[in-house]
This record gives structure tokens, C-alpha cells and sequence, in this order.
């Protein structure tokens, strides 16, 4: 599905690659599910909140219980991929 470069000030070098998984819709909201190009084991569930032409602006979903939806839905979607969800700290 090809990789986006996540840019935050969060991240030791300012940015993160991620290759995007799967795609899908909630409650009409385009969600992605993107894994550390690097580490490979880390997952993110991401939220598209703008479109400008070809590029999007994504965030980090950060509502719980939406998170913990949007973790079926992925595993549904993907069978080969097992979740455990982590709590950021602040």
C-alpha cells in the first residue's frame, strides 16, 4: 500500500517512516493502520484529518475507545497480525 513519513517533533530524528497496512472507514472517517518501517514491530492506528491533493494529514488516534475498535476492525482485516495495545506516556 506504499509508506508515508510521519513528521513530529515526538521522534528522536523528527520524523518516522511507516508502511501503511490496511485502510478502512469508521463512522465515515478514513483510518489507517501503518507499521515502523524501521522496528517492524511497532503499529500505528492513524486518522486521516485532511486531504490536500495528493498528500493527507494524519494523527495518532489517541481515543481509547476508539482505538479499541479500530483494533478489531484491523485484526479482522488482517489475520496474520496479532494487537496488544500500549498506553503512550505522558
Amino acid at each position: 500500500m506504499g509508506s508515508i513519513i510521519i513528521e513530529d517533533d515526538e521522534f528522536e530524528t523528527g520524523s518516522l517512516e511507516v508502511d501503511i497496512l490496511e485502510k478502512t472507514k469508521l463512522a465515515g472517517e478514513e483510518y489507517i493502520l501503518a507499521l515502523d518501517s524501521h522496528d517492524k514491530t511497532t503499529a500505528y492506528i492513524m486518522h486521516l484529518v485532511e486531504e490536500e491533493g495528493e498528500e493527507g494529514f494524519y494523527e495518532f488516534v489517541e481515543d481509547e475507545n476508539t482505538l479499541i475498535a479500530l483494533t478489531k476492525v484491523f485484526a479482522e482485516l488482517s489475520d496474520d497480525i496479532d494487537f496488544e495495545i500500549e498506553k503512550k506516556e505522558e
